[in-house]
């Protein structure tokens, strides 16, 4: 897959939601697989076409490494990640 459309990581992002239950406080502006996806698009998507490339993508995580953490489900630290955006 070369991109990422809403659709498409808004199952991602509920699929992670699901897994993870209530182990995270969750601040409010990402306390919902939508809000979420959302918030990653605004971010990520650098030319606002509503498709993430691979390079945006991979540009995106840089600066937001609840995604990475939750993509490798390394949620060991997301308490960290998450005390540090609230």
């Amino acid at each position: 897959m070369d991109t990422f459309r809403l659709k498409n990581l808004l199952q991602i992002v509920d699929a992670i939601y699901s897994m993870i239950g209530n182990m995270l406080e969750l601040p409010k502006d990402e306390d919902t697989p939508q809000k979420r996806v959302e918030k990653i698009f605004a971010n990520m998507d650098l030319n606002f076409d509503g498709k993430l490339t691979r390079e945006e993508f991979k540009q995106g995580s840089k600066n937001d490494p609840w995604i990475v953490q939750a993509l490798t489900m390394d949620m060991n630290n997301g308490e960290e990640v998450i005390s540090q955006k609230a």
